[in-house]
């Protein structure tokens, strides 16, 4: 009995309870980068379906669009941990499109390629017509920004479960995601009926021109996710050490059937909301400081 309680009081005992702990900050990782990856995802996905003739870009967006944006602003607003990773990604994306568009946009002026992104913007309004001001619009706050929250998120939250993102390091991991994004632009386009039409034509000259912004965009987004590591690298991390993520078993236990009645359910989510609020004072307090 003397061994059971000074090993219970050395803290042996609990182990256990810790790895339990650890596993479920695991499992809410991987539930939040799959969120936010087809967050992310849901622009250029409502792009490809308006493109293969499922829907009309204007019906797609409110599909998938909208409810993709208040599942985030959801996610970000119970989890601020999560938000400020989405709100980092946001704006690495806006960053990484823009280095895109300074390698594309000399090529489109010389005649090269088409500049598509004016039609994108006549097909979210309806009316047929090029909006250059919408299209770009899309590609910088849909496209750019939901693909960089999505690989930030994803790398962010991923690489310590696959230990291959953290083998290729940041950039390669983004060069590995631009040519992914290419290649399944490549595959719409080929499958879809007007593809080619509204968007380029495909050959030898337009797959290396476009071929080459992915890869731009890839790399600056993994310049960018590599240098906050290196210069803030606790900041960077610290959605692993954040106390608030101890409740993470409270969203597993509401998600699962662990659970003898609706009313223990409320209970937790009681549990829940009251956790928020205290993560806010909290978060207030370190701020003063």
């Amino acid at each position: 009995m003397k061994n059971e309680l000074s090993l219970h009081q050395s803290g042996e005992l609990m182990q256990p309870n810790i790895i339990a702990k650890k596993r479920d900050s695991l499992i809410l990782d991987d539930i939040a980068a799959v969120i936010i990856f087809a967050v992310g995802f849901a622009p250029i996905t409502a792009l490809a379906l308006a493109l293969m003739e499922i829907f009309s870009l204007r019906i797609a967006s409110m599909v998938l669009v909208a409810p993709a944006i208040v599942i985030a602003m959801t996610l970000g607003y119970f989890f601020s941990g999560y938000g400020k990773l989405m709100r980092q990604g946001f704006f690495m994306g806006i960053i990484a499109v823009s280095c895109y568009d300074c390698v594309r946009i000399p090529f489109t002026m010389i005649g090269w390629m088409n500049d598509f992104i004016p039609h994108i913007g006549g097909m979210l309004l309806g009316d047929g017509q090029n909006n250059s001001v919408i299209g770009y619009l899309w590609r910088y706050l849909g496209n750019g920004a939901g693909m960089g929250m999505a690989f930030v998120s994803a790398f962010t939250l991923l690489r310590k479960r696959f230990l291959v993102l953290d083998l290729l390091g940041a950039v390669k991991s983004a060069l590995v995601f631009g040519i992914f994004v290419w290649a399944s632009l490549i595959a719409t386009l080929l499958i879809s009926p007007q593809g080619e039409q509204i968007m380029f034509v495909i050959n030898p000259a337009s797959l290396l021109l476009s071929l080459i912004g992915h890869l731009v965009f890839g790399y600056t987004l993994g310049r960018l996710v590599h240098r906050c590591m290196k210069c803030c690298p606790k900041v960077w991390n610290a959605l692993r050490s954040k106390w608030w993520r101890r409740k993470a078993g409270v969203i597993l236990r509401i998600s699962g059937l662990s659970f003898g009645s609706w009313f223990e359910a409320a209970r937790e989510l009681a549990f829940l909301c009251k956790s928020v609020s205290e993560i806010y004072h909290r978060n207030l307090i370190h701020s003063d400081k």
